[in-house]
C-alpha cells in the first residue's frame, strides 16, 4: 500500500538515527500519512456503496425477467453484492489503521432492503392490478347481458358467473404470489381483496340497471298515460276519467318486461348474494343485502 512505501523509504533513510528518535518520527510520519489518505479511503467507500446498490438493482431486474422468484431473487443478488462490496472494502483497508468500515456496511444493507421493498410493492400493485383488470372484463359485459335478458333466474346465472370468474382468474394469482414468499396470509389478503373487487363490479351494474328500470318505467307510465289507444296525444277536456287512465297506465308498466324484472328484485330490491368460495377446499357463502331502491 502507499502508506508502506513511504515507511520504507523512511526506515532506510533513518537507519542511523537513534533508534527512540527514530520511532518517534515514524509514528509522526504513519499517523500524517493515515490523516491524508482517510478522505480517499472513505470516498472509495462511498463509491463501493454506491456500487454495490446499482449491481444489485441490476441483477435484480435481470433475475426477475429470467423468470426467477421475486424472494430468490433479491437472496441471490442481496449476497453477490454484499460480497462484492466485502471485498472492495478488504482491498481498501490499510493494515497500519484500525478503520471500521461495519457502520457503511449497514447503510448498503438499508439501501438494498429500502430497494427490494419498493420494487416488490410495486411488483404486488402491477399484479393485483392485472388481476383486476382481467376480472373485470370477465365480469362486465356478461353482467351487463344477464341484466338486458333478466328474468327468474337472473341473479343465480350472476351468481354462477362471479363464482366462476372469481375461481378462474385465483391459480394465476397463487402462482404469482409464490414467488414472493409471503405466507398464506398475504394471498387470503389478496384474494379477499379480488373477491371484493368482483362484488363491487356486479353491485355497481345492479346500481346502473336500477336507475334505468326506474326511468323507463316512469317514462313507459308517461306515455300511456298521455297517449290514447290509438298512441296519439291525449287530449284533455276535463270529461276524462283520470283514475281509469292512471290505472291503465299502471297496468301497462305492471305487464312490461320491466315490472317482472321489478316484482323479481331486480329493480324492486337488489340483493347482490356473492358466495365466497376459499382457498384449501373450505367454502363460505356470504350474502350482502343491499338497499331497496323502490
Amino acid at each position: 500500500s502507499i502508506v508502506e512505501v513511504h515507511m520504507e523509504e523512511y526506515d532506510k533513510e533513518a537507519v542511523y538515527f537513534d533508534e527512540a528518535v527514530r520511532k518517534a518520527k515514524r509514528q509522526l510520519l504513519e499517523s500524517r500519512i493515515l490523516n491524508l489518505v482517510q478522505p480517499a479511503f472513505q470516498k472509495n467507500l462511498s463509491h463501493l456503496r454506491t456500487k454495490a446498490l446499482e449491481k444489485f438493482k441490476t441483477g435484480l431486474d435481470q433475475s426477475l425477467e429470467s423468470g426467477k422468484g421475486f424472494a430468490a431473487s433479491v437472496r441471490e443478488t442481496t449476497e453477490s453484492s454484499l460480497s462484492e462490496f466485502n471485498q472492495g472494502c478488504a482491498d481498501s483497508v490499510i493494515k497500519q489503521a484500525d478503520w471500521d468500515y461495519s457502520k457503511i456496511l449497514e447503510k448498503v444493507r438499508r439501501d438494498i432492503e429500502d430497494h427490494a421493498l419498493s420494487v416488490r410493492e410495486s411488483k404486488l400493485t402491477e399484479l393485483t392490478n392485472h388481476a383486476k383488470e382481467k376480472l373485470r372484463k370477465a365480469l362486465v359485459e356478461p353482467v351487463e347481458s344477464l341484466f338486458d335478458a333478466a328474468g327468474q333466474t337472473t341473479w343465480a346465472s350472476i351468481e354462477s358467473l362471479y363464482k366462476r370468474e372469481t375461481q378462474a382468474i385465483l391459480p394465476e394469482v397463487f402462482k404469482a404470489l409464490s414467488g414472493f414468499e409471503m405466507g398464506s396470509e398475504f394471498s387470503e389478503e389478496m384474494v379477499s381483496k379480488l373477491r371484493d373487487y368482483g362484488q363491487s363490479i356486479v353491485e355497481n351494474k345492479a346500481k346502473e340497471e336500477a336507475s334505468k328500470i326506474l326511468m323507463h318505467m316512469k317514462e313507459r307510465f308517461t306515455v300511456v298515460f298521455s297517449h290514447d289507444k290509438d298512441s296519439m296525444p291525449r287530449t284533455w277536456t276535463g270529461k276524462e276519467d283520470v283514475r281509469a287512465i292512471a290505472k291503465e297506465a299502471r297496468s301497462a308498466v305492471q305487464d312490461s318486461r320491466l315490472s317482472n324484472m321489478m316484482t323479481n328484485n331486480i329493480s324492486l330490491c337488489f340483493i347482490v348474494k356473492c358466495s365466497y368460495t376459499y382457498i384449501a377446499g373450505s367454502q363460505t357463502s356470504v350474502c350482502i343485502s343491499r338497499h331497496s331502491l323502490g
